[in-house]
């Protein structure tokens, strides 16, 4: 698991220096690869589904963990829409201009 951590840490790194159409395109192959491989990721989610339910997760993570092919649809639509938005980086989200004025007082304590 480390070496999938850190391998995931470098190719982010990588993936930070791609222009937008690039990463788009990856996008949706990403999208096309989960749609044409549905069986073979159900197939795999129910030997994770065994596990969970025999190491006693709750019904609710084991609900979160599922996976049918409805779900797998929405995660590829989602990718696509990912795609579809404008490039956030190097994108001027706001502008402006702020006019500060600052006031304040001065004042001397004298002790004796």
């Amino acid at each position: 698991m480390k070496n999938f951590l850190q391998a995931s840490k470098e190719a982010s790194c990588v993936a930070s220096t791609l222009n937008s159409g690039l990463k788009n395109t990856i996008l949706r192959k990403m999208a096309d690869a989960l749609e044409s491989h549905v069986e073979r990721i159900i197939n795999q989610n129910r030997k994770d589904i065994t596990y969970a339910i025999d190491n006693d997760l709750s019904s609710a993570l084991v609900d979160r963990l599922l996976l049918d092919e409805k779900r797998i649809v929405a995660m590829a639509n989602s990718l696509r829409e990912i795609a579809a938005l404008k490039e956030p980086v190097g994108r001027i989200l706001e502008a402006g201009v702020w006019i500060v004025v600052w006031r304040f007082k001065r004042s001397v304590c004298l002790s004796v």
